[in-house]
């Protein structure tokens, strides 16, 4: 249940993290908002990792991603 929760708390924040970045071009909201969806994809992944190897391993591509999205936002930050 836990995990259901997780993982659509992970959708929404991506979908929200697209709107406030590419939509509203709010790039300082958009930042803290995907450093909470890196917190939401390491939680899930340590929490799938116990009894969901395959799951949590298939994850790892994705949290690698959105690291890389993080630090892309980041340097807009910077630059703006």
């Amino acid at each position: 249940m836990v995990i259901a929760l997780l993982f659509f708390n992970n959708a929404f924040l991506n979908i929200l993290w697209s709107s406030l970045f590419f939509g509203k071009h709010l790039i300082g909201l958009a930042l803290i908002e995907i450093i909470i969806l890196n917190l939401v994809n390491l939680i899930m992944i340590i929490m799938l990792w116990k009894k969901h190897l395959i799951s949590a391993l298939l994850l790892l591509p994705y949290f690698i991603w959105v690291c890389v999205a993080t630090y892309l936002n980041y340097s807009f930050w910077l630059l703006n």
